[in-house]
Parts: C-alpha cells; sequence; structure tokens
C-alpha cells in the first residue's frame, strides 16, 4: 500500500522487497523480477533468483545478484548481465562479491571489475570489515581492500566481533586483534558462541570473554 492506502501489488507476490529508486524486487509463481512503483516491470519475472532485502537483510539494493538454471552473476536494473558465470556468486560484504566456478574462490566489485588476484579456497562474510578466507590449507583475513591482512596460518578463523577474533592454530585456540597480533595465548581447546556469550574451554575450566576484551572464568 502506499502513504494513500492504495494497493500498489496484489496479493498474489510471494516476496515484495523495496530496491533501488522507488524499484521492487518481487517473487511470482516461483520466479523473481523487478518492477517500478506503478507495477511497471522492469526487469522480466524469469529468474530463480534475485538478491533483496526481505531474504539477505545486509546485501545491496544495487546491484543484483541473479541466478538463472546454471548461471549467476550480477544485474543492473536494465536486466544488463554485468557479470555471468556458470557457477554460484554471493556478496560477503564491504562492495565484494565472491565468484566460484569450481576452480577456487575469487573476489570481484559491483562493477565486474576483480577485486584482487587472490584465489582462494574458502571464504567466510566480512565482519568489521575483515573477511576470514582460506588460502594453501589455512585461514587468515582479508581486508575490504581485497588484500591478506593477516597471512594464512590458522586452522580456524571466526568473524571479528568487537575488534577480537578467535583462532585456532597447532590444536589450540586462542584471540588475535585487528592486526593479528596475539592477545590471548593459545591454550584453549575449544571455543563457541552459545547465548550471545563467546566461551572458550580450557581443560574442565570455562571462560567467557566480554565485551570489555577480558576473560573472565565461569564458575
Amino acid at each position: 500500500m502506499d502513504e494513500k492506502n492504495t494497493s500498489i501489488f496484489a496479493t498474489e507476490y510471494e516476496i515484495i522487497a523495496p530496491a533501488f529508486n522507488k524499484n521492487y524486487v518481487l517473487k511470482k509463481d516461483g520466479k523473481y523480477g523487478v518492477t517500478n512503483a506503478k507495477n511497471e516491470e522492469v526487469i522480466p519475472f524469469k529468474f530463480d533468483y534475485l538478491s533483496n532485502i526481505a531474504e539477505e537483510p545486509n546485501t545491496p539494493t544495487q546491484v543484483l545478484v541473479f541466478k538463472k538454471g546454471k548461471k549467476s552473476g550480477l544485474l543492473n536494473y536494465k536486466a544488463d548481465e554485468i557479470v555471468s558465470i556458470a557457477g554460484n556468486i554471493k556478496y560477503v560484504g564491504e562492495g565484494l562479491y565472491a565468484i566460484d566456478e569450481g576452480k577456487g574462490i575469487t573476489l570481484i566489485r559491483a562493477n565486474g571489475e576483480a577485486a584482487s588476484k587472490e584465489i582462494f579456497e574458502e571464504i567466510g562474510v566480512m565482519s568489521e570489515r575483515m573477511l576470514a578466507a582460506k588460502k594453501d590449507g589455512k585461514w587468515g583475513y582479508v581486508s575490504q581492500g581485497a588484500k591478506f591482512l593477516i597471512v594464512p596460518s590458522f586452522e580456524v578463523a571466526t568473524p571479528y566481533i568487537n575488534k577480537l577474533a578467535a583462532v585456532k592454530k597447532d590444536g589450540k585456540f586462542g584471540i588475535i586483534d585487528m592486526l593479528g597480533r596475539v592477545f590471548e595465548n593459545f591454550e584453549y581447546d575449544k571455543y563457541e558462541i552459545k547465548n550471545d556469550k563467546r566461551l572458550f574451554f580450557k581443560g574442565n575450566e570455562t571462560f567467557e570473554l566480554t565485551k570489555y576484551g577480558r576473560l573472565k572464568k565461569i564458575e
């Protein structure tokens, strides 16, 4: 409905998501398309998926990630395919998109240009402008410039929270800061997030990492 309580879109749509420049991403009969506020078709309803803030709240409204059959890519609002691959593409944050064509993962920007020459084995999702990425069997962190700021040297790399990340090295968990400096030594057997608490386990002891960056023993 608009501000005058006039119906813009009928109730036949499975998804209605505001998009760029007063357009809307819609889903109808299992297919995605885009219309404007006058309900005029901008992008035809022929896609198996179009990224939208209803299903992915943190995704940009421009450009759109699309899936159509075995193809994935980036689409503008003129229905021009900026990038089209036989593989998968997803938004990872800070204007970066990950492309996976089965030969490793690369990062591109919204205009389709390569963000770096790095090829990754696995990646996470950008958190606090840092992206966990795996190369040569080890995890490190890539900056928003798409280059390794912290070289791959960890067996596990978790997202940054409050500028600290839990990582695993030589079978033990520790904590590093945004520059990769050791904040807590690698002496913990396990790490997990439970009820929004960051917990570290050592033997029979449990420690919580507080928002102030201190490990507090839980009795």
